[in-house]
């Protein structure tokens, strides 16, 4: 998002990322603890991107089902749920930093058992522990990156996070597609199933060298950032306003084209918006969030969007049956455009009024 509507300077000022990533960087001013936390993120997202890309395909050539691995995905979805209320009430008592060390042992770890105890009951319980683990990183993810960044250059920050995110899932993609032809070509003859399976440990050990700069990780005591509210927030509220009527309108022309070709264009058009929504979403939560606050509204958005997430999912599902998808899809732009306006009309005159200092 921040790199297409740069909301930390004014149109006078801008500094172009694609011109000037290097100049872009330094008027961002990110500070040393935030690239810090920024290296952490990338072991693990790394890691993880490429082993919930792999995992699945793992089960199936391990002649796993499709209802054995729902259930296994439930379970850690259910996990998720558990463990994200909690764990806000666990970085308020014991801070950002002591979670992130737990969770960069205990998440890693347990995955890497999921890859070698293939056993149904021990898969539902390793997925359920996982979700449980795993729910702390968002819920250390939100305000970590509030209190490492200021007002002017919060945006930014998650936007970076978010884009390598998004980079090293495409490049888990690549690895786990081209690896078994690379093997063979230096002379290493492995079945497919050994393949995955060393690139799911593999993965684990990307996500635990994370590690090593959370223990250099230092959080201020105090949060970088509290001063008012400025027009440069509301132009941010403005453009995640637009990206919802924009995703709205992608929606209804998915709902009309009858173009395979045309659809796929669609759809990933739809997921780029609302991949350059997610930074000013949450930078706009920890903006609007005192510092004592922020562990629990971050643990309360990530909660209501796993709990509303599996409830779309199971319901969309019986409504393609019934209904097929453009209806559906059409029903989804409405709700779209509905959003973008409750946007404009409840957020916008928040982000126009003075804000006190958090």
């Amino acid at each position: 998002m921040e790199l297409l509507a740069n909301s930390s300077a004014s149109s006078s000022n801008l500094i172009s990322f694609w011109r000037n990533p290097a100049g872009w960087l330094r008027d961002k001013n990110l500070g040393r603890g935030y690239w810090t936390f920024f290296s952490a993120a990338f072991f693990f997202d790394t890691g993880f991107s490429i082993y919930f890309f792999l995992f699945n395909l793992y089960l199936f050539d391990r002649h796993w089902n499709e209802r054995e691995i729902g259930w296994v995905g439930g379970a850690m979805t259910l996990g998720s749920l558990l463990g994200t209320l909690p764990a806000g009430i666990l970085v308020r008592k014991a801070g950002i930093r002591p979670l992130l060390i737990v969770l960069f042992l205990t998440a890693p770890a347990l995955n890497a058992v999921r890859v070698l105890w293939i056993w149904e009951p021990a898969q539902i319980c390793l997925a359920l522990a996982t979700g449980v683990a795993m729910s702390s990183w968002g819920v250390c993810f939100l305000p970590a990156v509030a209190r490492l960044t200021s007002e002017a250059n919060r945006t930014s920050g998650f936007s970076l996070i978010f884009s390598v995110s998004v980079g090293t899932s495409m490049l888990g993609g690549l690895v786990c597609g081209y690896l078994k032809e690379w093997l063979q070509r230096i002379g290493i003859l492995m079945q497919p199933v050994e393949v995955k399976k060393v690139i799911l440990l593999a993965s684990c050990f990307i996500a635990v060298v994370g590690l090593i700069p959370v223990l250099q990780l230092r959080l201020p005591t105090a949060p970088s950032g509290n001063e008012p509210g400025t027009a440069d927030s509301e132009q941010g509220t403005g453009w995640r306003v637009l990206t919802q009527a924009t995703a709205a309108v992608v929606l209804a022309g998915m709902a009309g084209t009858t173009n395979g070709q045309v659809g796929v264009a669609l759809y990933f058009v739809f997921s780029a918006v609302q991949w350059m929504s997610s930074p000013g979403l949450y930078n706009l939560l920890m903006n609007e969030t005192p510092e004592s606050g922020r562990s629990n509204a971050a643990a309360l958005t990530l909660f209501c969007n796993a709990l509303l997430g599996s409830a779309a999912t199971a319901g969309a599902g019986v409504l393609f049956a019934k209904f097929g998808y453009p209806p559906v899809f059409k029903g989804l732009a409405a709700s779209a455009l509905l959003i973008a306006a409750l946007f404009y009309i409840l957020v916008s005159p928040m982000q126009r009024s003075p804000r006190p200092s958090l």
